[in-house]
């Protein structure tokens, strides 16, 4: 059974993406989104996608839902594209009943707004750093016939439907938190 919490909570990151058809023009999305929350989030962001030329972001299917803004305040950041927008918690992550009601009341005002057509897919993903080996904490062991072997890279990755839903889990054991290197300057690994 996995655990509800876990104390020293190992999140380091948490998002909503909701990928969307919309009858605006790609470039009145933002617009009408920072308009509708300016209040809301004080700070504002071009991403690093807006570099690439217009030709090859319309073109290149890699670039078809990549957020081109950021908008942000104390509780969330908000990455907004043509076709996307991802919902991330402020760290440290306060729990998912505080998560949820700020991702309840930014959709619910979202979609008052009347950008988004229909909705393609939404996602949820969290990422775990724990400073130990993570191999070493789990019920799993890997052999090679009948020999074990120290794992000095590891990484699993499986898909698993259930009640509807396609969840991918990704279990690494020599990782860094990259997180972690622009509030501290340095970044940690197990």
């Amino acid at each position: 059974m996995i655990p509800q919490k876990i104390d020293d909570c190992p999140i380091i990151d948490a998002v909503v993406e909701i990928r969307f058809v919309t009858k605006l023009y790609p470039n009145a999305v933002f617009g009408i989104i920072y308009n509708a929350f300016q209040e809301e989030f004080s700070a504002v962001e071009k991403l690093p996608i807006l570099q690439i030329p217009d030709q090859l972001l319309d073109t290149d299917p890699n670039f078809k839902f990549k957020p081109h803004y950021k908008i942000s305040n104390e509780k969330l950041s908000v990455q907004v594209g043509p076709d996307v927008i991802v919902i991330g918690s402020s760290m440290p992550y306060k729990g998912w009943e505080d998560y949820s009601l700020q991702i309840y009341n930014f959709y619910n005002k979202l979609f008052k707004l009347g950008v988004i057509t229909k909705v393609i897919r939404v996602g949820l993903r969290y990422i775990n750093f724990f400073e130990s080996d993570i191999f070493q904490n789990i019920k799993l062991s890997l052999k090679i016939g009948n020999n074990e072997h120290e794992c000095i890279n590891t990484v699993i990755r499986t898909v698993i439907k259930e009640n509807g839903f396609i969840n991918t889990i990704q279990i690494a054991n020599d990782v860094q938190n990259f997180h972690n290197e622009s509030s501290t300057g340095n970044s940690k690994s197990p």
